[in-house]
């Protein structure tokens, strides 16, 4: 069946994002289960459904990610996950300096996957743990905040904002998360 649509294996999203480490609640139907690689605009996300989140309605913001020009700029990604909004800035932007936080220790791994997939050469620095504790003293440019979580992050992000600093926040409001 599989080998009819093209893929290599197949779950279903069984329930929601769990957690401070944001698991997905995810069940293995067929294949083998193992990590599967995404390509959208040219970038390149290997991840394992069953370990890490990847939310398919961020794709336009991941596309917009890729047109800004971050030259000589500092960006912060609080919430860096695999990479979703990083590798697109790194790809295409061209940032002075870039900085990953994530609480998920297999996010991290896949995001220096991605960085290695994606052919990217520059270095940024990468943070295991809450980025309220673990980014340092700097002041960014711009600030990713792509988690449903983020305004109870945003006097961490303005601690690291100067004039002019923009800030890409994610939130809910609504009666379900």
């Amino acid at each position: 069946m599989l080998q009819c649509i093209s893929c290599k294996n197949a779950y279903i999203f069984t329930g929601k994002i769990k957690g401070k480490m944001r698991i997905p609640s995810i069940k293995f139907l067929c294949g083998k289960n193992e990590d599967t690689i995404i390509v959208e605009n040219g970038v390149k996300y290997a991840l394992n459904p069953a370990k890490v989140m990847f939310s398919p309605g961020n794709i336009n913001i991941r596309t917009e990610m890729g047109k800004i020009d971050f030259k000589d700029k500092t960006v912060i990604d609080m919430f860096c996950g695999i990479g979703y909004f990083s590798m697109p800035v790194l790809k295409y932007g061209n940032p002075k300096r870039l900085i990953a936080c994530d609480i998920n220790p297999d996010s991290i791994e896949y995001f220096k996957r991605n960085l290695k997939l994606n052919r990217i050469i520059y270095e940024p620095e990468i943070f295991l743990g809450d980025s309220r504790a673990k980014c340092p003293d700097v002041s960014a440019d711009y600030i990713i905040m792509g988690n449903f979580e983020s305004p109870k992050f945003l006097a961490q992000a303005l601690i690291h904002s100067h004039r002019g600093t923009l800030l890409s926040m994610h939130f809910w409001k609504g009666e379900e998360k």
